[in-house]
Order: structure tokens, then sequence, then C-alpha cells
């Protein structure tokens, strides 16, 4: 065939891929319909220009949406020589184009390196002229090209098509060969299952289940047809509807070229209450403590929908869609056969209950009005001063999610978000250290007067009850005495029956958690305990989307834990290089972290071999 792409997407055109093209088998791409633009991370999300409104490539970003075709005239030249001229065209005004000089043996570096036309421009800011009717005429040094087998056809489809490109050669003016190779150009929604409870939670749904066999890419051509593997994607915190879909269809195309031969699907969930749009920031969700909540809430029905479906589940979930994850395995019965955390914002200590929490994360996730204060009057060791059988021992981050195993950990060393909590303690929200910092929040809310709401309740966490408060008499001439917070050697007098019933620290909203009838009600109503967990405890421990969890094992590519900046940074990531920031997985272009999607893949593949 003239014309062939990388069916077997292993990125090279070989005997594999003729073999498929001379069969018919058609190859499924998808229609550009992103807007992220540019060469960075968090570069232009304007909604509203998409990238094929324009004709010319967006950036570095938009590589993953054009599809390489080899153009081979090789035979037609051996038969007709000079006598023979070659033309391209579209069929219809869907499809436009650009040449590059891309040897066939390295067919993914259309998106992986800085290509070039063949007129010597880059591809990532390239002109895409429509392919139409009339088509292009391919010249005597693209020709030549081709012989060596070096020319390759870049297409954006703008609509869903099939069939839409033809190859003709023309001898003395006629069609001697027409060729049109087996294309499938359709929306990229259509080639995976979509699933939204979002409304378990109370959050609005427009976008509906989408649970069939995909008609853009059927279950009969995946390994193992309707039976086989699933990978199964759960998004992150801060996440409206409409963005939870675009980061469903960003990494379904990264998977894609990384050759996932496994079922996808993407699941979305309410992780968004509270959002709002700020001018400089972009779209923000300040309300941290209760979407942590909906984590929980959402946790029976992820359960129950995913162990209903047929074949193996391979599960990737970022931020906090962990938590998600985490609890529905935890607490309602999840199968799985591997889950992969990216990113995971959940404390260590919720996986290691016994060496999650060291001096240095202690150190660093105490508010700084804490320090020295002994643990049995903090509100993370609360839980400690019950016997076994009573339901507050449940209120601990300390082996939350212990039964949860078959995992890798996806971290990052070089997180911002995510990043390692240092003791202070600012006065506004920031992207950096912005998860600890909703912890050393907790119950303390510096600005009481401004609504922000990403600080939770009034209770629990850093604040000083002040039950617990002393009068002291100033030294000098008679003077009223002060009331003032107890210091830390002061608290030694307070015995455990007194710290049960009246806390250190700020009192709970619901002040019959201290008696022992009503406090049982922990241990038995599942969305009090996340409250609280959310709220009122905060964590010890750094955050696993920033650390390896140790007791999993050590550092490692092919294990647990796994270092993404270490393992994944390719060497032809854009200058300058960048950091493996909280998103970075989707909002980098492909080139940056291809690495990272074919080690999921890998492991799948393997896991379905049992090796």
């Amino acid at each position: 065939p003239p014309l062939m792409a990388d069916i077997t997407r292993d990125g090279a055109i070989d005997a594999a891929d003729v073999d498929m093209f001379v069969r018919g088998c058609p190859l499924r791409f998808w229609t550009n319909e992103d807007f992220w633009k540019g060469d960075d991370a968090f570069e232009n999300e304007n909604r509203s220009a998409l990238n094929a409104n324009d004709a010319v490539v967006n950036g570095r970003n938009d590589l993953i949406n054009l599809l390489p075709l080899a153009v081979d005239v090789g035979a037609f030249v051996d038969a007709w020589g000079s006598a023979a001229t070659f033309r391209i065209r579209g069929v219809g005004n869907t499809v436009r184009h650009c040449f590059a000089d891309i040897a066939w043996d390295s067919m993914k570096r259309s998106c992986l390196d800085d290509c070039l036309t063949v007129e010597g421009n880059p591809v990532r800011t390239a002109p895409l002229p429509v392919l139409g009717l009339e088509g292009r005429q391919l010249s005597e040094d693209e020709v030549g090209l081709s012989e060596d087998g070096s020319l390759t056809l870049l297409t954006e489809a703008r609509q869903p098509c099939d069939g839409s490109l033809e190859f003709v050669v023309e001898v003395g003016g006629m069609a001697a060969f027409t060729f049109r190779p087996p294309l499938r150009f359709g929306r990229v929604r259509d080639m995976y299952r979509w699933y939204n409870r979002r409304g378990v939670a109370g959050g609005e749904v427009t976008d509906v289940d989408r649970p069939g066999d995909p008609a853009g890419w059927p279950d009969g051509e995946r390994d193992g047809g309707a039976a086989g593997p699933m990978l199964v994607f759960v998004h992150g915190y801060n996440m409206a509807e409409w963005e939870a879909r675009a980061w469903a269809d960003g990494v379904f195309k990264r998977l894609w070229w990384s050759g996932l031969d496994a079922k996808f699907a993407a699941v979305a969930w309410r992780g968004n209450e509270g959002q709002m749009h700020m001018p400089t920031e972009g779209l923000i969700t300040p309300n941290y403590q209760v979407n942590v909540v909906h984590t929980f809430a959402t946790a029976p029905a992820l359960a129950s929908l995913l162990n209903g479906l047929p074949g193996d589940k391979y599960i990737l979930a970022h931020s906090l869609g962990n938590m998600l994850v985490s609890s529905a395995k935890q607490d309602h019965g999840l199968q799985y056969a591997k889950y992969f955390m990216l990113n995971a914002a959940v404390a260590i200590e919720a996986y290691d209950a016994a060496s999650g929490v060291t001096a240095e994360s202690k150190a660093g996730m105490t508010h700084p009005e804490w320090v020295g204060y002994p643990d049995r009057v903090r509100a993370s060791h609360w839980w400690e001063l019950f016997p076994a059988g009573d339901g507050r021992r449940q209120l601990t981050w300390k082996g939350r999610f212990a039964s949860v195993t078959d995992t890798v950990n996806y971290y990052s060393s070089e997180e911002e978000v995510l990043a390692n909590g240092n003791g202070v303690v600012p006065i506004l929200p920031r992207r950096d250290h912005a998860w600890s910092d909703q912890e050393l929040w907790k119950g303390y809310k510096p600005i009481t007067d401004v609504p922000l709401g990403s600080m939770g309740r009034d209770e629990g966490g850093w604040a000083f009850n002040r039950d617990h408060y002393v009068y002291e008499q100033p030294p000098g001439p008679p003077a009223p005495a002060t009331l003032r917070r107890r210091r830390p050697d002061e608290t030694t007098n307070l015995t455990d029956a007194v710290l049960r019933d009246c806390p250190f620290f700020g009192h709970f909203e619901n002040r019959n958690i201290y008696t022992s009838t009503n406090g049982v009600m922990v241990a038995t109503n599942a969305a009090y305990r996340a409250q609280l967990l959310a709220d009122a405890i905060p964590a010890e421990s750094f955050a696993a989307g920033a650390n390896p969890v140790t007791a999993w094992g050590e550092e490692d590519i092919d294990v647990i834990n796994v270092d993404m900046p270490q393992h994944f940074k390719s060497s032809m990531s854009v200058s300058p290089v960048q950091n493996w920031i909280h998103s970075f997985f989707l909002k980098a272009p492909y080139m940056c972290t291809h690495k990272f999607y074919e080690n999921i893949v890998s492991r799948i593949s393997k896991e379905g071999s049992n090796e």
C-alpha cells in the first residue's frame, strides 16, 4: 500500500502493518477537538479556540492529534519511472495535512521529537492546509524522499469521516492506480467508555453514561474482546464535568499512542463543589474538605460499578481520586488486578500505619502554634484515648487504607501541590504546598471574616479549646486577671478521662460524640466519620504522591514506588527542562511523558500474560 499507518502502534511501519492494511483492517483515530495549545504545561486552555479552527499545528501539545502516514511510491517508480506522477487528495474538506521528513522506523517521532516539515519548518508550528479534492501532487524532491522511506504525511481531521484520503498514480495524464487507506476518523470520546457518578454526591450530571461497546473502537478489535482487560481512569480534585471529560480524552490519547490494547473507561465524580473562576488562576475550588467527603460518599458506587464489569480491571487514579479508589477498595470490596496511584493526594500513614509518620513529617505537618504540645492532646491522637472496640478509635488516618494492595505508587519528588509540609501556614491559598496547607488549616482559620471555605469547618484540628484556658494574674499593681492558653507543660494534669469528654483541641461540632453512647455513631455512620477525617483530624505524614510508601518496597521502576522525574523524564523534553509537577502527566506534551504511559501499558501487558 502506498499510504500506511502504524496500526499496531509499536512505533514503526513494518510487515505486521502491511498485513493489516492488505486485509482492510481499519485504523481508528480521532478528530482534533483539543483546545490545549503551546509547548509547555498549563499553557492556553481557552475552550472556545479549538485547535482545528485554524490551519496550523498549535504547539507540541497539539502533536498527538496528527496521524502520521508513510508515503511509499518506490514500487510505482520502479514500474513506470518518470512517467508516473503521484497525487494525494482529501475526500471533502475535512482533512488538513503537512509533509514531514520522518523515518518510517520511528513514526512516533511525529509527537516525540522536534521534527521538521519537508520545507525545513518545525512541525510543532507547521501550516496545515486543507487537502481537498484537487489534492497535492508530490514534487520530484518529495518522491525522492519517499523512495528511501522518509516521507510522512501528517493528517488532522476536523470532522468525523471514513476513507478520507485517496492516493492516485497518474501515467500519461490518466489515473492508473488509486488507493484509499482504511482510515476511520471519529470523536475520541466514542473510542472509550464513560461513567458519570457525580450525582452520587449531589453533583450535576449532563454528560450521561456511555457504557456500551464503543463505536469508535469496538471491543472486537482489542485483545480479549469484550471480556478482555480494562483500564479505568479516575480524575482528581477541582474537575468540573467538562474538565473531567477533557482529561479523559487526553489520557486516552496518550495511552493509545503508547500502544494500549485494553479497553479504556473514565469515571467522573463530584470533586469540585464550590468551584469558582479567578481571573489570574482560572477555575479553583477552595473548599477542599467537602470534596474529600465526596470521595467517601462515591466509593460504594464506584466499587459496585467496576465489580460488575467483565474482565480484569486496572485502575489509574490521579490526586484526590486516589482517596475515592482507596475507600472503594478498603470499605466496599473493590476488585482490581492492579491499582496505579498517580500523584496521590493521600497521607502515607493511611497505607502505612507503622512507619508512615516520621520525625521529619511530624515536624513539617505540625501547626507552629502547637510545637511542643504532647501527642495526647492533639486531634490526630484523640482516638488513642479510647479502648478497643470503641468507634472513636477509627478517627485517625493511620491505617485508614491498610487493605489497599497490588499498587504502583507513581509519585514525584518534584511535586508542588503535594510538596512536603514545612510547618509554615500561609494566610491565603497557594498552589505550592496546597495539600499540606489544607492539613495545617484544619480547625484553625487565620482569616475568620473571609468565607473562603478552603479551611473547612471550625472543629478539631489545630484550634485550641478555650475550655482549657487558664486565668493568669499579671505581676505588679492589682490588675484584672487575663485568660490565656495553657502551655505544653501545663497539660500534664489533664487526665485521659477529661480529654475524652473535653478535648484540648477545638470542639467537634456534634458534641454528642463525647458520650459513650453517641460516640458509637462514628463507627456506624460512614458519612460522619468521613466528615471528621476531612475537617478535623490532621495527617502527620507527607503525601504519597510526593514520596515513596517505604513499607511497600524499595524504589524501582518495575516494582511499586516509582519516582516519575527520575525514571520518565524524556531526553527529548522541551527546554528548559520542566519539573514533573502535579498535572505534568497530562498538561505537558506527550514527548515529555511518553515513558510514563508506556510503563503503564507494559505493566498491563505483563499482568495479562502472568509474567
